[in-house]
């Protein structure tokens, strides 16, 4: 933890002229590990320079959420007055990252009312906001102080927020949300997640073992859905539900965070995967960590990356799938070109 650091703030009261205009504080406390700059860069519009902010309500034109991200804890997001919850995010559009610690910088001079008090951290895996930390009773704060936390169960995710519940004001419910910045850190970890399947030339590779369930033929084995050749695939067996394929690492569990699937079959898409379950094996059974239906409209050859709901360490896991895009009940074939099992060595 790093010492105790001096920083000026603005003070707060009711109206926005208040806000904007009060004395300064000269008191804040700093906590800190060393975990480089936050992955968030340093914003001056809700997408610029990248990225996207999004937010509940605001309290007006002159504190936007992106505020939260300009590395000015002079300025600030204050959310709309008595929307219960309030929240805060930000979106990377071009691939998951897997935030291990966040930082809340509070900064509002002498009304520590506005500070927040209870909330989730979330991310976003696509059809749904999966909680990753929770923390109530954040009180006692200073006009500008910065408190770091650690994310319980991280995940890869492009999308994250703060959801707010509850500030300091006495009265229920949220009155106004200050923040006067948001860092979103990785500490010790990879940024973007990669494969932790090696590439592969047969099924029992030195560490590994692909398992399957059945095949369409000799010539479509399932380890060829793991050797970086989309040209290549594997194609489950006729008629058989459900299909699976899985990897099995020899050394040590892996934490996989995220999945992608590459579908190369060409202008056959009724082969795609519709419905599946990404499961660990826990030594005795399988564990439902993601589940995916209406997985539809797919093209020739088309990547999709999933993030893991509730990632876990385990040697072994698969793709358990139980309907294709084919009209007929249950699966005809299943057809997959590549399987990436993504997290961090």
């Amino acid at each position: 933890m790093s010492a105790l650091v001096l920083i000026p703030a603005l003070g707060c009261q009711g109206s926005e002229s208040d806000i904007a205009g009060a004395e300064a504080e000269f008191h804040a406390s700093s906590q800190q590990l060393d975990c480089g700059a936050s992955l968030v860069p340093t914003l001056t519009s809700a997408t610029a320079p990248g990225g996207s902010v999004t937010r509940s309500g605001v309290y007006s034109s002159s504190y936007e959420a992106w505020q939260a991200f300009d590395s000015n804890t002079s300025s600030m997001w204050i959310s709309q007055v008595g929307q219960t919850p309030a929240w805060i995010g930000y979106e990377w559009l071009d691939a998951p990252r897997t935030i291990t610690r966040y930082a809340i910088t509070y900064s509002n001079g002498s009304i520590t009312t506005r500070a927040p008090k209870d909330w989730t951290f979330e991310g976003w895996n696509g059809s749904a906001w999966v909680v990753l930390d929770t923390r109530t009773g954040q009180t006692n704060w200073l006009g500008t102080e910065r408190r770091e936390y650690a994310v319980t169960t991280p995940g890869a995710y492009s999308k994250y927020r703060l959801h707010f519940t509850d500030d300091n004001d006495t009265r229920t419910g949220i009155e106004t949300i200050s923040m006067g910045r948001l860092e979103l850190f990785n500490c010790g970890e990879c940024v973007v997640p990669t494969s932790q399947v090696p590439t592969l030339t047969s099924a029992t590779p030195s560490g590994g073992s692909v398992t399957r369930s059945g095949v369409y033929s000799s010539s479509y084995e399932a380890w060829q859905a793991f050797d970086s050749n989309t040209s290549s695939m594997w194609i489950s067996q006729v008629g058989q539900t459900p299909a699976w394929i899985g990897y099995e690492w020899l050394d040590a569990p892996r934490t996989i965070t995220g999945y992608a699937i590459t579908y190369s079959n060409g202008s056959i898409t009724t082969r795609a995967p519709k419905d599946w379950t990404f499961e660990g094996w826990n030594g005795s059974a399988w564990v439902v960590i993601d589940t995916r239906t209406g997985q539809t409209s797919w093209l020739g050859t088309e990547r999709r990356e999933y993030a893991v709901t509730t990632p876990g360490a385990y040697s072994k896991y698969r793709v358990h799938i139980t309907d294709d895009n084919d009209t007929r009940t249950a699966i005809e074939t299943i057809s997959m070109g590549r399987l990436e099992f993504l997290g961090c060595k």
